[in-house]
């Protein structure tokens, strides 16, 4: 198992489907358009899990995500252009 390859994704989108025996995430990228009307989403990752699994994950993204919001958040040295106090045209 240590030589497999872990399989890392990004996704943007979600689709949870559950049932009486289980569930299935599935992990959805968008196709931004170029042109006209985006394409559907890529399927990047599913996964499947018992419903007892899906609860605890839904309590621990739960936690992460309310720790996260209290971390502060980075400060990227973005500053708005200084006033000249000159008028805009």
């Amino acid at each position: 198992m240590a030589d497999e390859q872990v399989p890392d994704v990004f996704a943007d989108g979600i689709s949870v489907a559950a049932g009486p025996t289980g569930m299935t995430i599935t992990l959805l990228l968008s196709d931004p358009p170029i042109t006209g009307t985006p394409g559907p989403p890529k399927i990047v990752g599913r996964v499947r899990m018992t419903l007892e699994l899906g609860e605890a994950l839904t309590q621990f993204i739960g936690t992460a995500v309310a720790n996260a919001r209290l971390m502060p958040a980075p400060k990227l040295g973005l500053q708005p252009p200084p006033d000249k106090g000159g008028k805009a045209n």
